[in-house]
């Protein structure tokens, strides 16, 4: 731990919290994403909607289809921050088996930023035509369908305070040898600008998580995309939502247990929070990239036809496989479920003249 800590403190003894999530996520050396073991999985320490079932990738491929068919799109799917490859290869797969002259057609981008997870994909999507890339700067002029599940909540946040009638930042410091949070006066010019430009208003005592470097990497792939369809997939909030809210939403994850003190085993957990969906829906308006839908993820997968994947059978065994795959299309959409944590946002972007 002393090695992580030299480290991150080699240059400042207070750090912002946006520099501590980058280097406990994406440090080459420490960093949680970067090192090489499995980290999705029942077995490990977070599970996303392609673990669960299968048919969430059935359903993402009609809806890609639908888009297809309908227009004069080219036929390709991008998605972005993909790790293991476990959504790739059933999206693939399936449309190989169903749909195999648009599968004939297909350009997949896979886009992840982690070497030990592009080293998996390339093992496990060897029979599909897939193209790699290990950052979306990489890709440019895109045209058809972007795609990303969780992807945009793994991006580094800011936190400031309303404290004693003042805006803070919260940052991280080190003293005897412990992290501990210190509050800086706000002056960071890219915090002040983000409050003016989304009109942010906290009340006394109320923390917020301010996601620059989400907005940013935003504005850059929508201004990189010609015409197409963007589907993000991911827990997050609007603003009427964070009015109601008294501390950010930045939070731990390890062996599927929350973490509450983020200082502890950095670079074994994983760090996230609630992306600002407000924030992705008026930065589109402003590039031509229009909201077509805004869901639950529950909502989305039955507009697109998740029951028509249960299968009818006559086993009495619970733990035959058509009982289970009927049990984790059900644990997606039964309220209370998984499902119930994340929304679906939809955007278009027509081809400018």
């Amino acid at each position: 731990m002393n090695q992580i800590i030299n480290k991150l403190f080699r240059y400042d003894k207070t750090v912002s919290y946006e520099h501590f999530i980058s280097f406990a996520l994406y440090d080459e050396e420490y960093g949680y994403y970067m090192k090489s073991k499995p980290k999705l999985g029942k077995c490990f320490d977070f599970v996303t909607s392609p673990y669960v079932s299968r048919a969430f990738a059935k359903t993402i491929v009609r809806f890609a289809v639908e888009k297809w068919t309908n227009s004069k799109l080219p036929i390709r799917f991008y998605e972005i921050g993909s790790g293991d490859g476990t959504f790739a290869s059933a999206f693939l797969n399936e449309m190989a088996s169903q749909f195999p002259s648009l599968y004939e057609q297909l350009t997949y981008i896979s886009i992840e930023h982690s070497p030990y997870h592009r080293y998996v994909q390339h093992q496990q999507l060897q029979k599909h035509p897939v193209i790699f890339y290990s950052d979306f700067n990489q890709v440019f002029e895109i045209e058809g369908i972007v795609f990303s599940n969780e992807w945009l909540d793994a991006l580094p946040v800011h936190v400031i305070q309303q404290k004693e009638g003042k805006m803070w930042e919260v940052a991280i410091t080190i003293k005897d040898g412990q992290l501990m949070e210190t509050y800086l006066p706000l002056t960071n010019k890219d915090i002040l600008q983000f409050l003016q430009r989304y009109n942010v208003k906290l009340t006394e005592g109320v923390r917020r998580e301010i996601p620059i470097k989400m907005v940013d990497t935003w504005i850059k792939l929508i201004t990189n995309m010609k015409q197409g369809w963007i589907l993000t997939i991911d827990y997050g909030t609007t603003e009427e939502e964070r009015l109601c809210m008294k501390k950010e939403s930045v939070r731990g994850f390890y062996q599927h247990q929350l973490v509450e003190n983020l200082f502890q085993k950095i670079g074994e957990i994983d760090m996230t929070y609630s992306i600002w969906f407000d924030c992705l829906i008026s930065e589109g308006k402003k590039h031509g990239c229009f909201v077509e839908n805004f869901t639950s993820q529950k909502e989305f997968l039955l507009q697109y036809g998740i029951l028509n994947d249960l299968l009818e059978h006559s086993a009495t065994d619970p733990f035959s496989p058509e009982a289970k795959w009927n049990r984790s299309i059900v644990y997606l959409i039964r309220d209370g479920g998984f499902s119930d944590s994340f929304r679906a946002l939809v955007q278009r972007k027509e081809k400018s003249s």
